[in-house]
């Protein structure tokens, strides 16, 4: 009897040595609903969560929650659904009857006031959700969604402009040798951990906090070995929302040397912050940051780096620096170079994306070569974000959010979050022609901007 496997799963299942392979499938039925996509789980209570769906199809008669306990101690824990069957439509669902059974360490990486560090206990609830949905031909499950929450006394919220005392978490991100560690605390003071969006990139990760399809922080880690001796960190939030960010090396680390690295909305040297808890405010929108000396390179790291820049010559990298443009990019050149602080005059020649509602975003930026080049769509599967780049899909230039504010003040918001010093103009544009704009100048670390007003929900409906 084998146990614990989620419906709608598909199995390999090996019997005797690695030539006999017993394959179990989930039924390809002729007709069933796809697979509901993008589920997340909200804490909404000490013991509750609630569920939530994209619905993918449109022949679904309904959909059923599956969940178990995950846990480090225990496995082969059996799903079971949750409750009933739900009607087609769906989007949502409450869960209750949670518990967080297991006790743990939680280490904080900062001394509070005494100049003590604060290791502490706390209690954590573990559950995997998937949301099936079936008709009459057959059934589809969605992909296992990890819900993670750590209930404790009511929170008590931080003031609007301070920085939150959140516990940094894991967020599931690595880039490289290097992970990612974050939190944030909600206006309600509700403190939560941020999650790996899972992009699919080299250099590149995002985060969310509550919704998949809204991305909150682009984060790059960029090997400089060759240029500067370093390991490069840029981190662009689209969020005004109180968060603490840390990168971390993954290796042992090597006593006297950096191997950790913290957001400062201030931007100052890590030397300067070393003992200070630092992050964004709650209530400030968030600004990019650029660390090209974040993590020094190892001797047989910057070895090997110049040797593999020798060998490759003149690349996306020497086009971004202002070179020549890599023979894969075609860009037009103007006439003259373009100074430091310089604006472009650039114009992006159409649209590199539509969001929800119609609205599009288009790119254009220029290097002090005065090469023009026009920033092109990552391809993110989301509605209301969206990433550009460059040169390298690999490493993402810029992240942009039209999120639907009309229930709110009336209006659509922008939120944009470059991590570029080249000078660019970036326009949003609504169905009714209204134009918003973002711009940098040449050899200036591109702030990041959120505008609660950017369109009217009368006029660009």
């Amino acid at each position: 009897m084998i146990s614990g496997l989620r419906p709608g799963g598909q199995y390999y299942f090996y019997v005797g040595d690695m030539s006999a392979l017993v394959a179990v499938r989930s039924p390809a039925f002729s007709g069933a609903p796809a697979a509901p996509s993008n589920v997340v789980a909200d804490v909404t209570g000490r013991n509750s969560a609630r569920v939530r769906w994209r619905d993918k199809s449109n022949n679904e008669d309904g959909f059923e929650i599956w969940h178990r306990k995950w846990s480090d101690r225990d496995e082969g824990l059996e799903w079971r659904r949750y409750g009933e069957r739900l009607p087609a439509g769906t989007r949502s669902a409450d869960v209750g009857g949670l518990a967080a059974e297991e006790e743990i360490d939680v280490t904080e990486y900062y001394r509070n006031e005494e100049g003590v560090w604060g290791p502490g206990k706390a209690m954590r609830g573990r559950y995997s959700f998937v949301v099936v949905a079936y008709n009459d031909s057959g059934y589809s499950a969605s992909e296992t969604y990890d819900f993670e929450f750590m209930p404790g006394p009511p929170p008590v919220p931080r003031p609007s402009g301070s920085l939150t005392d959140c516990l940094l978490r894991e967020t599931g991100l690595e880039l490289g040798s290097y992970r990612v560690l974050a939190c944030l605390e909600t206006p309600d003071g509700s403190r939560l951990r941020a999650w790996n969006y899972r992009l699919d990139a080299e250099q590149s990760g995002l985060l969310y906090f509550f919704e998949r399809d809204n991305v909150e922080i682009l984060v790059k880690l960029l090997e400089g070995c060759a240029i500067n001796g370093h390991h490069w960190v840029f981190v662009a939030p689209v969020t005004d929302l109180g968060f603490r960010l840390a990168v971390r090396e993954s290796r042992y680390p090597v006593p006297g040397r950096r191997h950790m690295w913290d957001y400062d909305s201030k931007r100052r040297s890590q030397d300067r912050i070393q003992d200070e808890r630092v992050g964004n405010p709650k209530g400030r929108t968030a600004r990019t940051v650029s660390d090209t000396t974040a993590f020094p390179c190892t001797t047989a790291e910057i070895a090997a780096a110049k040797a593999k820049a020798a060998d490759a010559g003149d690349g996306a990298s020497a086009f971004a620096a202002g070179g020549s443009p890599p023979a894969t990019w075609t860009a037009s050149a103007s006439a003259t170079r373009l100074a430091a602080g310089a604006a472009t005059d650039c114009t992006p020649s159409g649209p590199a994306l539509t969001l929800s509602g119609g609205y599009t975003v288009s790119m254009c930026y220029e290097t002090s070569a005065g090469a023009v080049g026009q920033a092109r769509d990552w391809g993110l599967d989301s509605a209301q974000s969206a990433l550009l780049y460059f040169f390298d899909p690999n490493n993402v230039e810029v992240l942009i959010k039209v999120l639907d504010g009309c229930g709110v003040n009336g209006h659509r918001w922008v939120f944009v979050a470059p991590v570029t010093d080249l000078a660019f103009n970036l326009y949003v544009e609504s169905p009714a022609g209204e134009r918003w704009i973002h711009r940098n100048r040449l050899g200036q670390t591109a702030d990041a901007a959120g505008d609660t007003s950017a369109f009217p929900c009368g006029a660009s409906a």
